[in-house]
Formats: C-alpha cells, structure tokens, sequence
C-alpha cells in the first residue's frame, strides 16, 4: 500500500511513496508507434513497453518511487509530439506468477470487479495469467494473460476470466509478448 513519507527523512511533505509497479496506457498519434516505444525504453524508470491493439496503443509498466516522480513521468510523455492521451494506473498491490508464462502473445485485460480481492485469488488460479495489478479507476484490476494466439486468448477470456465470481466487466488490449527493458 502506497503510503506518507516521514518528515524526518527529510522527504517533501505530501508525497506519496509508491510500492510496486504502475501501468500507464498511452494512446500514440498514427505512425509513431516504433518511435515512441524507442524513447520510453530510455527511460530508466521503465520496464517495458508493449504496443497493443484496442483503445490504447503502448502499455508501459514502470517503477516510480512516488507520485510525484510519476507525475513527472506522465507530464514528460504528454508533452511529446507523439503523445495523443496518457492514463497512469499505480498499482495498490500486485501479485506476479513465480515462474511466468513465455507466450508469444499477451492480453492487458482491465477488470471491473464487485470484489477485486477475490477476483485477484481466482485470476492466481487460471494458468495462463501472469500478473495481476489492483489499481484505482473505473476498472479495479489489470491482468497480464499469456497465450500462443488469439483464439487461445478468446478462450481463456471467456472460459476462465469471465466466468469469476464478481466480475462485472473486462477490456483486453492485446499485443507481442516484449521483453523486459532490465
């Protein structure tokens, strides 16, 4: 859980020290896709960065050591002439699979859920689900799911995902599995 920095460490006042990784969504100006994936990979908070089909274009997951180094972060990207809208999404915990999946192709599913923790326990059960992130927002959790192809992607969607207790609502945004940037 994020939380206050002490005033006796010296810390600004305010700041909230962020605990995990945060997914940004960036929505990219037609044709420069390769060039910002390029430039967000020197970022040093960045880990990776995955272009996706669906209503966004990248996913970024980063580690920022708190909110205001993230704000930094989203306003730097915004001001890029490549840059058509950006979505910050720290995460509040954060499960990752021991040994994960080495799929070619990845689904950043975003979840509604009526009750994200036991969403987040059935979602650790399906084998194909790599990384579950509970955010703030419209939806409550994002889940990073492993498969060969598309219709193997569908099929967890729809067998597994959407048959959990309490989940209201999913969006998949779906692209190549990308190295990690460290």
């Amino acid at each position: 859980m994020p939380h206050r920095r002490d005033a006796e460490r010296g810390d600004v006042k305010g700041m909230v020290d962020l605990e995990g990784e945060t997914m940004v969504f960036l929505k990219v100006r037609p044709g420069n896709v390769e060039r910002a994936v390029k430039d967000l990979r020197k970022n040093a908070s960045v880990r990776m960065v995955q272009p996706t089909l669906g209503p966004h274009d990248l996913v970024v997951r980063g580690n920022f050591r708190d909110d205001a180094a993230l704000r930094a972060f989203v306003k730097e990207v915004e001001a890029k002439d490549y840059a058509d809208g950006c979505e910050a999404l720290p995460s509040f915990r954060q499960w990752v699979r021991e040994k994960e999946l080495e799929m070619p192709l990845v689904g950043w599913t975003l979840i509604q859920a009526r009750d994200p923790t036991a969403a987040m326990k059935g979602l650790q059960n399906i084998a194909a689900v790599n990384r579950i992130y509970e955010v703030p927002g419209q939806f409550n959790l994002v889940a990073s799911v492993h498969a060969r192809d598309a219709p193997q992607l569908m099929e967890t969607m729809t067998r597994e995902i959407h048959k959990l207790e309490g989940v209201r609502r999913t969006e998949t945004l779906m692209g190549p599995r990308e190295p990690e940037n460290r």
